[in-house]
């Protein structure tokens, strides 16, 4: 078993990961969405609605483009403990429904 402090967790810019399983877990969410990244630049918003029962919630781009989001899509805050207001950062990825982007990586900051 490795030493924590040998984990690599650099390779996820966007993560905060504090255990090797959970890099783990975090890189395997990352692969999914490779190759239907957007782009690599980091975005800021706030969380405009939430939906827990059906897991998702809208957020505002600061350059004021409203963008879905999933719960699996959360990294360092259980989704639960999300509130409309919190200011997040995150990635865009190309959505499964047609033209549409939607926002991955989604971080408290």
């Amino acid at each position: 078993m490795k030493d924590q402090n040998s984990t690599n967790i650099d390779r996820l810019p966007f993560t905060n990961a504090e255990s090797e399983l959970e890099l783990e877990i975090l890189e395997e969410h990352k692969s999914l969405h490779i190759g239907r990244l957007v782009d690599s630049d980091e975005r800021r918003g706030i969380i405009t609605y939430i939906d827990r029962a059906r897991a998702f919630g809208f957020l505002q781009s600061d350059c004021g483009e409203v963008i879905f989001f999933h719960a699996y899509d959360c990294l360092d805050k259980p989704f639960g403990q999300l509130r409309t207001g919190m200011r997040v950062s995150f990635l865009l990825a190309n959505s499964d429904k047609g033209n549409k982007v939607k926002a991955i990586g989604v971080r408290v900051v």
